[in-house]
């Protein structure tokens, strides 16, 4: 079964992950600096570390529920790319980062960016019609990176029990107090992380069940 469609055989880079990361920083160094151009912010800190203010955001294309409902379904997509802050930015690009040793290596760099688009996306649609404001960040796509690990641990055919343990019990562990986080601080969006982390590990399932089928048929 080593290196079948199923289970590839890990990869020693992440590219996927390095360049997302720097596609990340790049859009907020930019944004920043045209804020505080344009004088949007007071300084320097408000427009690269700390929290921008809403309008701003707003200005920026993040996921606002009143203009996603008046038909700007646009921001569904930008909102994953606009971040609050310099502080939710960098916790966003080490989970990724992260992600990329854990789910890149498996799953390579192609189907690693499909399930970051997708559960961002996904995410920020979940948080739309669960009513939730505002959203904007990349979590959403990194707790379904995280579900999409959690889903290789549980599915994936020839892992060790040291490895398939430490990917759905340990990996499974944190998202759930992630999630539990989410719903006690209100900067959070729970919706969008449960909504994320479910389409991550329902397209690993998909893509696991798919590679079997074509083996049995094979």
């Amino acid at each position: 079964m080593k290196g079948s469609p199923a289970t590839p055989a890990p990869r020693a880079t992440t590219p996927a992950a390095w360049a997302l990361s720097a596609v990340l920083c790049a859009v907020h160094v930019a944004t920043g600096a045209w804020a505080l151009s344009t004088r949007r912010v007071p300084d320097a800190w408000a427009a690269f570390v700390g929290e921008r203010p809403a309008e701003l955001r707003v200005l920026l294309g993040d996921r606002d529920s009143a203009r996603v409902a008046a038909g700007e379904l646009w921001r569904l997509v930008t909102g994953p790319f606009v971040h609050a802050s310099g502080l939710f930015l960098l916790i966003n690009v080490v989970a990724l980062l992260a992600l990329g040793q854990i789910v890149e290596t498996r799953l390579g760099a192609k189907r690693w960016l499909v399930v970051f688009l997708l559960g961002a996306v996904g995410g920020g649609l979940v948080s739309q019609l669960s009513g939730v404001v505002r959203t904007d960040g990349a979590s959403g796509g990194a707790y379904a990176l995280l579900g999409a690990a959690i889903a290789w641990g549980r599915w994936a055919p020839d892992l060790d029990d040291d490895e398939r343990r430490w990917l759905v019990r340990v990996l499974g562990a944190f998202a759930a107090a992630n999630v539990v986080w989410s719903l006690v601080d209100p900067r959070l969006d729970a919706a969008a992380h449960v909504g994320g982390l479910g389409i991550g590990a329902w397209l690993v399932w998909r893509w696991m069940r798919g590679a079997r089928t074509q083996e049995g048929l094979g």
